[in-house]
């Protein structure tokens, strides 16, 4: 039988896929459609929902996502607090970026502001008595005013002049209290040069500090009380220094270093003028150590560099370096003296400069209070120093009372830089109107108490072994007499606990002789405690009283309460020392006081001088001992 052949050609299975592909795809597509359908007949579900039940179940599932999740609740302490500094604003300036993006090659030109002024620091108070020399003729000793001392513009110091105290008089005593503070100089220049030193407008004679006025307030107050402000009362600054002056017999020479004393161009100076005190020197008291110290100890006398005239003669550049050594200029008045300086602010850390202009300090010097050494130098000529970093201000109250309490605050007055300028320059024409700038109120001072003119001085104890003896001491009650300055003392050979310090109609028996300071010397009121010289007065003898002259009574009232007593008893060795004696006092308003027989000693010894045993002459020697001695 013959196999069939399957044929490849165009009429077989090739053919027969051409003729009916089409067909079979068609049948795919169909019967996949009609699967489809079938598969959803079957499919099963909830279609229930309406449209409009189907968008509110929308709506309520966007609210759903679009609320915040709530956590578990958590308890934050102090919440008060910490939602109460939202509303402190975040400060920027820890945040600031000290360098700008776009630095300047130059600075630009501003107009001219109004720096900011600062407070008086570091105010203090201490009181004094004393008795001030009075001149005879009543003006400043025959001297006129700018040459007494101070800062006023006085003429020319000549050389080897005897300006200062003028020719005796008569002495009045004073109490008086001091008030002493730091003006901020260089902080106060800087700030001055922060302004300045771009303006579009400057003026070296203005823009650098100048201290022109001060305000001062003074509160009578009661221990443990706080002053109010109706307490503060103002007291004449310019008027009763000015009537002072006119008074004393001349000013103590100052004692403090010259950079430290500001240089005004008023009539009040930062520093008050110091008076002429009789038998007595300032101490710490009229400066403000450890920022300004006293520059030499009162009464010791400054050790003067030689001078080789003929070193001079060849090398005339030392000429300069001459003037200063053979005579310093008397007294700097408004406009500085050769230890002062130039000015610039550019650094903090820099010299002064110097803009050799009739500034404060550029001017020629040499004008000044009284005599001295020879005009100085313009100060720009002179060498570059450091600014201070503070300068003295000093104020003295004569009108205060025995047995009160005081505090004092200070306001500052600065000549206003802008001060009737052009106002094109400005940032505002009310900076021009202003004649001053002032600062706030200082911080007041610590309550001073002014002693009574009667104070106790403490001696040795008396104590004995016998427990039935009370123990006593010694003591020297001092008076200060307010008519001439002077002062009378008496002593008491024994005082006892519980005693009140206060003995009546006591007669004057011997007064401590009271001399007047010299004058001022060769080198003129400038130099360093150089109180001796041509011209002194010589001092006052102690008075003898005439016969039928009527004893003097002083009532000696300290109103202390001995307390108790310490010391007195034998201390170990051969020369059978006592230990020295302590009395404890208590003052009217309830404060215990500490008086040291050591620390007393020394005043105590004015008044009451240990008698001197008289050596026996040798056989002889008729000229005596010292005699002897001295003979060449």
């Amino acid at each position: 039988m013959k196999k069939p052949k399957i044929s490849l050609g165009s009429g077989g299975i090739k053919g027969l896929i051409l003729k009916h592909v089409e067909k079979a795809v068609v049948a795919l597509a169909v019967l996949f459609f009609v699967f489809l359908v079938l598969k959803a007949s079957k499919l099963g579900g909830d279609f229930d929902l309406q449209p409009d039940q189907l968008q509110t179940a929308s709506v309520e599932a966007d609210k759903a996502i679009r609320a915040p999740k709530t956590g578990p609740s958590m308890e934050v302490p102090l919440w008060g607090r910490i939602a109460d500094g939202i509303k402190t604003e975040v400060p920027a300036g820890p945040y600031v970026i000290p360098y700008p993006w776009m630095h300047q090659l130059f600075p630009g030109e501003t107009l001219r502001g109004q720096p900011q002024v600062f407070p008086v620091e570091k105010l203090r108070a201490a009181t004094g008595f004393g008795g001030i020399s009075i001149s005879a003729s009543g003006v400043l000793g025959g001297a006129d005013t700018a040459m007494a001392g101070g800062t006023d513009l006085g003429m020319e110091g000549a050389e080897g002049g005897m300006g200062g105290y003028g020719a005796g008089g008569k002495a009045e005593g004073h109490r008086w209290v001091v008030v002493t503070g730091l003006l901020p100089y260089k902080k106060q220049f800087l700030e001055y040069g922060n302004v300045f030193r771009n303006a579009e407008v400057k003026d070296p004679r203005r823009d650098v500090p100048s201290y022109s006025y001060y305000d001062v307030q003074r509160a009578e107050v009661t221990p443990g009380v706080d002053p109010k402000e109706e307490d503060w009362q103002p007291l004449k600054v310019f008027s009763d220094m000015m009537e002072r002056r006119k008074k004393w017999a001349g000013s103590q020479p100052e004692i403090v270093y010259g950079k430290f004393l500001h240089r005004t161009t008023g009539v009040i100076p930062m520093a008050y003028p110091l008076p002429p005190l009789v038998g007595k020197s300032f101490g710490p008291e009229i400066a403000h150590e450890p920022e300004i110290p006293l520059y030499y100890v009162p009464e010791q006398k400054e050790q003067r560099e030689e001078v080789n005239l003929e070193e001079l003669e060849n090398d005339p550049e030392k000429l300069i370096q001459a003037r200063t050594l053979m005579g310093r200029v008397g007294g700097a008045g408004q406009y500085g003296e050769p230890e002062m300086y130039g000015e610039s602010y550019e650094s903090p850390e820099q010299d002064y400069g110097g803009y050799g202009m009739e500034s404060e300090y550029g001017m020629e010097a040499g004008y000044g209070p009284g005599g001295g050494g020879y005009g100085g130098m313009a100060g720009a000529m002179g060498p570059r120093r450091e600014i201070p970093e503070y300068q003295l201000f000093r104020f003295m109250d004569f009108t205060v009372s025995q047995g009160k309490y005081y505090q004092y605050r200070v306001r500052l007055r600065l000549a206003n830089p802008n001060y009737q300028m052009p106002a094109q320059g400005m940032e505002s024409e009310e900076l021009t109107k202003a004649p001053f700038l002032e600062t706030d109120w200082s911080m007041e001072t610590k309550m001073i108490s002014v002693p009574l003119d009667s104070r106790v001085l403490a001696g040795p104890v008396n104590v004995s072994s016998n427990v039935n003896v009370v123990p006593r001491g010694e003591a020297v009650t001092v008076f200060f007499k307010e008519a001439d300055g002077t002062e009378v003392a008496e002593k008491h050979a024994a005082v006892y606990r519980g005693q009140l310090m206060n003995f009546y109609q006591v007669p004057v028996k011997e007064e401590k002789p009271a001399p007047s300071l010299y004058g001022a010397g060769e080198y003129g009121a400038e130099m360093e405690g150089d109180i001796y010289g041509a011209g002194a007065p010589e001092p006052p003898k102690a008075k003898k009283r005439q016969p039928k002259e009527e004893v003097e009574m002083i009532d000696y009232v300290t109103e202390m309460l001995v307390l108790d007593f310490q010391g007195g008893s034998p201390l170990p060795g051969i020369d059978r020392l006592k230990a020295p004696g302590r009395t404890l006092l208590m003052d009217p308003a309830g404060n215990l006081i500490l008086k040291d027989e050591l620390e007393n000693q020394e005043e105590w010894i004015e008044f009451f001088p240990p008698e001197e045993k008289k050596k026996p002459e040798q056989p002889g020697d008729i000229y005596g001992e010292e005699m002897y001695m001295t003979a060449p």
